[in-house]
């Protein structure tokens, strides 16, 4: 129980991955219908993985408690809001941006604690080419870029650039990709989440690259599996066989701390001192911890200190964050509290999701701390490329 933060915040069994699962088998022996109060519970789920990775049986309670929103989609359908909002982001590239403005503003009007900038005029794709080559000899890659540093962090993608180029390697974004379909497949749409799948795997693989490199650890955990949602298909397993998120990339293919250490440190910088946040879909999913803090760490001039519970969820949860807007600030107060007593200057992590999320805590407390994807920490401190 105590592993579960929508618990830690309500302390109600039926918020227990005991109780989520007792409910789902009662509805598959057909004691329960797909009441509102089911539907309520279960969507309270932050699908962290909390549970999963604390289950001593192994059972992986997030696939299951995943499993049962997919049956609710496939007899009762997504609300007719929700589903319009999503084909949007299926069909209209443009409308995303359109809709990230307005749901921040809603966000705004109703809470009055968002004070996250809009999304700028002119997305990533825009100011990008499609093609980046480099130095024979290098790595050819794919940049799977997601919506969110698409349309609202452009310059984390060219943070992610800058690196890649560093690194010696060739670089191709793909016009035809587009979101990774991780909404869809949390609110129980397989169907449009295996469109853009495909969509995604076609434009990467036709690129012939060794590696599709992801900077949002939500994306890359699930362009991985892929796999799964496509069970034994060749071009599946081939495509998420080919998935790095980027921390994983740098220091695992290209060595990059190494780099990082040959970087002398600028005589007029000050050591900085930084703390960094495990996103959920990046240690309990993808099992990454080592390799974010090892380049951290090999960067000159950097303090590195551990937070308390750094794998703690912060509470974002894509859609969980609108949907229980207040949960999900309760659960990321008790993130702020473990950031503040770091002292940090910076808090890093690599999660789009989380990013938006720890943007918000800092400054809904006045917080002097900046928060930075792992990108745009390395790319500041890099040094010329080489």
């Amino acid at each position: 129980m105590s592993d579960c933060p929508v618990y830690l915040e309500e302390t109600q069994e039926s918020m227990t991955a005991r109780g989520r699962l007792s409910l789902v088998e009662a509805y598959i022996q057909g004691k329960i219908c797909l009441t509102h109060r089911f539907k309520h519970i279960l969507s309270k789920c932050l699908l962290c993985g909390a549970c999963s990775d604390a289950c001593v049986a192994g059972v992986s309670v997030h696939e299951i408690i995943q499993w049962a929103r997919t049956e609710i989609t496939r007899k009762q359908k997504i609300r007719p809001l929700k589903q319009l909002l999503l084909q949007k982001f299926l069909e209209q590239d443009t409308f995303i941006s359109q809709l990230l403005r307005q749901g921040l503003r809603i966000n705004r009007q109703l809470h009055h604690l968002s004070k996250m900038p809009c999304p700028p005029k002119t997305t990533f794709m825009d100011n990008t080419s499609s093609f980046i080559p480099e130095s024979q000899g290098g790595l050819r890659v794919g940049y799977f870029v997601g919506c969110i540093a698409n349309h609202f962090f452009p310059h984390i993608g060219q943070a992610t650039i800058h690196i890649l180029k560093d690194g010696g390697c060739t670089i191709y974004v793909p016009r035809g990709q587009g979101c990774c379909g991780l909404p869809f497949f949390n609110a129980g749409d397989l169907g449009k989440a295996c469109s853009l799948a495909m969509r995604n795997m076609d434009a990467m693989l036709k690129q012939d690259v060794d590696y599709v490199i992801v900077s949002c650890a939500a994306c890359s955990s699930y362009l991985k599996d892929y796999k799964k949602l496509f069970g034994s298909d060749p071009k599946a397993q081939a495509f998420s066989s080919k998935v790095r998120d980027i921390s994983e990339f740098l220091a695992n293919e290209l060595s990059y701390a190494r780099r990082l250490k040959d970087k002398p440190f600028p005589a007029e910088a000050q050591t900085l001192r930084v703390t960094y946040h495990d996103p959920c879909h990046l240690k309990k999913r993808q099992k990454i911890f080592e390799e974010p803090r090892n380049l951290i760490q090999a960067i000159q001039g950097i303090d590195f200190v551990e937070m308390n519970a750094p794998d703690r969820c912060c509470g974002h949860g894509g859609s969980f964050h609108l949907e229980h807007y207040k949960l999900s600030l309760g659960i990321l107060k008790h993130k702020m509290d473990d950031i503040k007593e770091t002292g940090a200057q910076v808090v890093v992590t690599g999660c789009m999701g989380c990013l938006l999320q720890l943007k918000e805590g800092v400054n809904s407390e006045g917080l002097n701390t900046k928060v930075l994807h792992i990108a745009q920490l390395i790319d500041q401190y890099k040094g010329e490329p080489s």
